[in-house]
């Protein structure tokens, strides 16, 4: 019996887009929630006349997806990359390096990396290239918050090898979604206490083969996201009238208090919609859909891990 939890994924950043990079024990991820499909295609019935019964089928377009989550952390150290780093920018995000005091991610829109990927699963190994996607951050009250990224990736052959031994010395342990590790979090500058909220970059990214060319496209990003809040009394901040008037606030979080392990999430013109209330166990709850705007371009989310 192969084992599931036997899993290793690791992720490098390409030197030449869809030429696989070799895969070390730094590049291997602490992933959860993997899941794989080696090939995906789509089906070309051949259509032959001459008899009842299937026709043969050509497979055009054969591509992998690759989704697992990991911990939204830091490094452990300011100024140095998150070990998820490469993962986000096949995402579409440049990252701005201040040594010794953060680092700085926001959306491209041009220029993406790509990434080879390896998912071993219990010694079959396979290996993707050329790999680009989209992530969603997920944050929910006494859990710890998590990025899942969803990839498309070029299928090399399968092969059969051991794992790699995953060097996570560079990891640094996901905190609790709560008061003591989230002093900050408003919207339009008013205090709010989050059940959850989930923002989806919202990539389009699309796989393309053709005559000298195939890769994975990103074509657009449109950043949406919902939030679940305690309910605040509309005599102190009526959120019902920024819906109607369509007004644009600023959404800001700060997860985490000690350096090496701070991640600031601005997102500096957000719109709400669909307002509407929720029971959460007797307590009113506040309901929202958001829409991430631009305020200047390209910077309608912006990730600083401190």
């Amino acid at each position: 019996m192969k084992q599931f939890r036997k899993t290793i994924i690791g992720l490098v950043t390409e030197t030449t887009y869809g030429v696989a990079k070799s895969i070390t024990r730094s590049d291997v991820l602490r992933a959860m929630d993997v899941t794989v499909a080696t090939i995906e295609a789509d089906e070309q019935p051949r259509n032959f006349t001459g008899g009842l019964g299937s026709d043969p089928i050509a497979l055009s377009n054969k591509r992998a997806t690759i989704e697992f989550s990991v911990e939204m952390a830091g490094s452990g150290t300011a100024g140095t990359a998150p070990k998820w780093a490469s993962a986000l920018m096949a995402c579409g995000f440049g990252q701005t390096v201040q040594s010794g005091t953060a680092v700085t991610y926001k959306p491209l829109d041009t220029g993406y990396t790509g990434v080879t990927i390896l998912a071993n699963i219990d010694k079959n190994n396979h290996v993707f290239v050329g790999c680009r996607g989209n992530v969603v951050l997920d944050m929910t009250a006494g859990q710890v918050p998590k990025l899942t990224f969803s990839f498309i990736g070029i299928p090399q052959t399968a092969t059969t090898a051991n794992a790699l031994v995953g060097d996570f010395g560079g990891w640094t342990d996901g905190l609790i979604f709560e008061k003591d590790n989230t002093p900050v979090a408003t919207l339009d500058s008013t205090n709010i206490a989050i059940e959850s909220l989930s923002l989806d970059i919202g990539n389009t990214t699309q796989y393309v083969n053709r005559t000298n060319q195939e890769e994975v496209q990103i074509r657009n990003r449109q950043v949406t996201g919902n939030i679940n809040m305690a309910a605040i009394d509309i005599g102190s901040k009526n959120f019902y009238d920024k819906v109607e008037k369509d007004s644009q606030m600023a959404l800001a979080i700060t997860h985490g208090t000690t350096a090496g392990n701070i991640i600031d999430i601005a997102c500096p013109k957000v719109q709400l919609t669909a307002p509407g209330y929720s029971d959460n166990d007797g307590e009113v709850m506040n309901t929202f859909n958001l829409t991430l705007i631009p305020n200047v371009g390209n910077d309608e989310i912006s990730i600083v891990v401190k």
